[in-house]
């Protein structure tokens, strides 16, 4: 956590338990390799401030997201009321601006200013107080169920379909105790291992209909839109993950209808869930074969 090193290294006092900063530190936390990042020399710059204050800034913009936008979507406040939850005393404009160009905030077509990797810097709290709310953060991510213990745990899992090792057997598991990765078996690598987006007509033309056919196995009515998306989403965990391994074979129509059946639970009311599941469970699937790949 950040109250373990900003002190020290920033030459903070921090010898009192009631030091407000300390207290903030506590709740957010700001990742150690962050006060020699580019991004956060950059705002220095930007903003004409001392690598303390560009600190502050950030701690304060995660708590306040902690606070108000739980999700990640702090463009639901405006500049102003951002600038006023940081006590920044310049104008408001110039410093959303140079947490955009810098990095550190994004904008979005729906929710106008998003956090950069908001699940990576949200606190535990935060990923504990989503996870019983069944939310999902902005980017598409699923809070950390990790944070849970015992059934709420188990059924947070089986909502958000996270697989996760069985110690007992060894074995990963997914919902209905399924094993992701022994089904479906990645084919065996073909040259040359392409991992492109599928088209946006991909699934009107019939370029994925064994994954177009098991999403309306269970949701009839489901458009070719949102299956469009659900490809992909997929085909981009699964490129991120393998990042052009030639020891990887390429991702299939096939492998993504196995994960589709793999994500779907018995209580799933919509199709739009495969949105997020789907491409977990390519991810998981992906980044076992990577392991598998480096044994080799």
């Amino acid at each position: 956590m950040a109250s373990e090193w900003v002190g020290d290294q920033l030459g903070i006092p921090s010898t009192s338990a009631n030091w407000p900063g300390q207290i903030l530190l506590r709740s957010c936390s700001l990742k150690s390799e962050a006060l020699d990042h580019t991004k956060t020399k950059r705002l220095c710059r930007h903003l004409r401030i001392p690598l303390y204050q560009a600190v502050g800034i950030l701690e304060t913009l995660w708590h306040i997201t902690a606070k108000q936008a739980i999700r990640g979507d702090i463009g639901k406040l405006s500049d102003e009321d951002i600038a006023l939850g940081l006590d920044y005393r310049d104008d408001e404009a110039k410093l959303i601006q140079a947490l955009i160009h810098c990095g550190w905030i994004e904008t979005h077509p729906e929710h106008r200013l998003i956090i950069h990797d908001w699940p990576d810097h949200a606190p535990d709290t935060v990923h504990r107080k989503m996870a019983r709310a069944r939310l999902v953060f902005v980017n598409g991510d699923f809070p950390n169920t990790n944070r849970l213990a015992g059934s709420e745990r188990t059924q947070a899992d089986q909502f958000y379909g996270v697989v996760r090792p069985n110690q007992q057997n060894g074995r990963t598991e997914g919902q209905n105790g399924r094993t992701p990765g022994a089904n479906p078996t990645l084919p065996h690598p073909t040259p040359p291992y392409p991992t492109v987006l599928p088209a946006r007509g991909g699934v009107e033309s019939g370029e994925f209909p064994k994954t177009a056919g098991a999403v309306r196995d269970y949701f009839p009515a489901t458009d070719n839109s949102l299956i469009t998306v659900i490809t992909q989403s997929a085909f981009r965990e699964y490129a991120d993950v393998v990042n052009d391994n030639p020891k990887i074979p390429p991702l299939t129509d096939e492998v993504i209808a196995h994960a589709v059946r793999e994500a779907h639970f018995p209580s799933q009311r919509s199709a739009g869930l495969f949105r997020e599941k789907v491409p977990r469970v390519i991810r998981t699937w992906a980044e076992e074969a990577v392991r598998k790949s480096s044994t080799h």
